[in-house]
């Protein structure tokens, strides 16, 4: 493994590890303050702004070199959130190094890749679920969920209730109502319950024309309140009555009026999660191929379409401490990541915010 000795400068740190994504560990001089704070050494990952890296990549073109703070994703094992945060807010000196060892990799500097980019192929595992009904994994998880006193979304919520609604000839016991924080007037005015009670009788029977019908209406009802969250969005891109709209768009937003469905984006206490108004906010601001109106000249994703959602729950992925933390102890507030605080992958640079229940609310490339 390399070692650098000397020349701690920002920009040689950026030359050989930095701009690279190199995994580095840090040795610290005995008499310094990071080694006081954080021990003899760390290791992990340097961390820039997107204005960071584009300063480094001037001033180390120009010759320069200058002594400075870093900023480090620590990847050690054995510290808790708090040394961790510290090392990513506060960092330590450059002139507080005595040493860098850092692991070879090849010379690959995602940050000025600007064509697509490709998510790791996903591992697959053969499972065999013959037999499994699927009601009955869902109601178990969301079981444990309660049980463990984690919050619902709502989705869940309609889900469950369709489901025994279904299992129990229309009959919910009082309990669970109370359990779910819902009335009984609100779980039968709700078009989503019946939707999943529909959902869940198809699955055992083939449905009579009458219950054919009502469930049509179901549907019709959810799938007019997103036609009306897609012409918003419609709207705020500037498009008008009349203005043409690619076939291709036209066909993807039809499918998803069916097909989209509310679900968490990562599995933490809080739930984080997206509803078909974050999904419509993302997609047609921030994905290449559906773009429109003013939206053109919004950032777009490096990803393709069907990498998209996948992309998101990486991103959320890489704050689960953060947002564990946040919804702990500030649950009144908005998650946010902006600037400086943009979350980095693979050469990307992104903002986010979430709202106080923990719906996505936005994510972009910066």
């Amino acid at each position: 493994m390399p070692r650098l000795r000397s020349d701690f400068s920002l920009q040689n740190l950026f030359d050989k590890v930095g701009r690279y994504d190199r995994v580095a560990t840090f040795v610290f001089e005995d008499s310094s303050n990071a080694f006081k704070q954080y021990g003899e050494m760390v290791t992990g990952l340097i961390r820039y702004s997107k204005k960071e890296r584009d300063q480094l990549e001037v001033s180390l073109n120009n010759g320069e070199k200058t002594e400075g703070n870093i900023s480090l994703k620590y990847l050690g094992i054995g510290k808790g959130f708090d040394f961790k945060q510290l090392l990513r807010k506060k960092g330590f000196e450059s002139n507080e190094i005595s040493e860098v060892v850092y692991f070879q990799s090849f010379k690959n500097d995602k940050f000025k890749f600007k064509g697509d980019r490709k998510l790791s192929e996903p591992i697959k595992v053969e499972v065999d679920l013959e037999g499994i009904k699927y009601e009955n994994i869902f109601l178990n998880l969301v079981w444990n969920r309660i049980s463990s006193n984690k919050k619902l979304i709502e989705e869940e919520k309609y889900e469950m209730l369709g489901i025994y609604l279904a299992q129990n000839g229309k009959k919910l016991p009082a309990s669970l109502i109370k359990t779910i924080e819902l009335t009984e007037k609100e779980v039968q005015e709700n078009s989503k319950v019946w939707f999943y009670y529909f959902k869940q009788v198809e699955r055992e029977r083939e449905l009579t024309g009458k219950e054919k019908k009502e469930y049509s209406h179901f549907k019709g009802r959810i799938n007019a309140e997103r036609v009306r969250i897609i012409f918003d969005e419609f709207k705020k891109a500037g498009l008008s009555k009349g203005d043409s709209i690619a076939p291709d768009l036209i066909d993807f937003l039809i499918l998803q009026l069916d097909n989209f469905k509310e679900e968490r984006l990562i599995q933490i206490e809080h739930p984080i999660y997206w509803d078909f108004r974050s999904f419509i906010h993302v997609y047609l601001r921030h994905v290449k191929d559906l773009q429109i109106g003013n939206f053109l000249a919004k950032s777009s994703f490096q990803y393709s379409l069907t990498d998209i959602k996948k992309l998101i729950e990486i991103v959320l992925k890489e704050l689960t401490e953060d947002l564990k933390n946040h919804y702990q102890n500030n649950s009144d507030n908005k998650f946010t990541r902006h600037g400086s605080m943009a979350v980095y992958y693979e050469g990307d640079h992104y903002c986010l915010d979430i709202s106080s229940d923990g719906r996505l609310e936005t994510i972009y490339k910066q």
